[in-house]
């Protein structure tokens, strides 16, 4: 956009805050599109001891407010917890 180049991007919940926040552009978030969609951590199958130490790890910096800290610093809300549902959804 700064280089005239597009006129519109479409991008996840995460990113557009940031993105307008660190480009100073002039620019604002449009309508929500789309549905939300949930994430997830690949790894090899077989290992439930890597499965368990992730999960308590996640869970530990949830539990603690790491997380949120984390969120909130980097993207300006606290992505932890899925996005409240819009009117009309």
């Amino acid at each position: 956009m700064a280089d005239k180049q597009i006129d519109a991007a479409i991008s996840d919940r995460l990113l557009i805050p940031y993105a307008i926040r660190d480009s100073r552009l002039p620019v604002k978030e449009g309508a929500k599109v789309g549905p939300t969609l949930s994430l997830a951590i690949p790894f090899q199958k077989g290992n439930p001891a890597f499965r368990a130490s992730l999960d308590s790890a996640l869970q530990r910096i949830k539990a603690d407010g790491r997380l949120m800290a984390l969120s909130e610093k980097w993207f300006g809300m606290d992505a932890s917890k899925p996005p409240k549902a819009e009117a009309g959804q």
